[in-house]
């Protein structure tokens, strides 16, 4: 039996060729991205929730800290604001969300401040990313406590 081979064989064989080629070149560019990672400050805050009274100054400004249970970021304490702990709580008669006071319970919010990196993707401190509403344990010398990353920003 005789091979035949004609000009549709030729057009695959270049299609599978070509798309070979440009999935090689798609593939091979990607993996030289440049890391375009910069030093920066990192400022997030920590929302800690529903603390008994005596908590409500442990979080002194300047205070160094460490956040997170296995990855002990260093940080330092920027800024500390206490409010009541607040419940919100859902009115089937009226249809409405009713916001109420949660006697003796305070929310406190932690400013704190890691130098990091930061690219395109992510910011970095201590090989650790840092995002919003990922939990957080915050543990010091006079002052510990588990919250979640509310918003951050940060400096050069």
């Amino acid at each position: 039996m005789k091979a035949k081979f004609n000009v549709i064989d030729a057009i695959i064989i270049l299609l599978i060729l070509a798309v070979g080629a440009a999935g090689f070149m798609f593939l091979s560019n990607r993996s030289e991205v440049t890391s375009t990672d910069k030093s920066v400050k990192i400022f997030y805050d920590v929302d800690i929730t529903e603390c008994e009274e005596y908590m409500t100054d442990r979080f002194a400004v300047g205070e160094k800290v460490t956040v997170g249970e296995k990855e002990k970021v260093p940080a330092t304490i920027v800024k500390s604001e206490v409010r009541p702990a607040t419940q919100n709580s859902f009115d089937g008669v009226g249809g409405k969300f009713i916001e109420t006071e949660i006697p003796d319970k305070y929310d406190i919010i932690v400013t704190l401040m890691s130098e990091g990196t930061e690219s395109a993707s992510s910011v970095n401190s201590n090989d650790t990313a840092i995002r919003v509403g990922m939990s957080a344990v915050i543990k010091g010398r006079e002052c510990a406590g588990s919250g979640y990353v509310t918003q951050i920003y940060t400096e050069e």
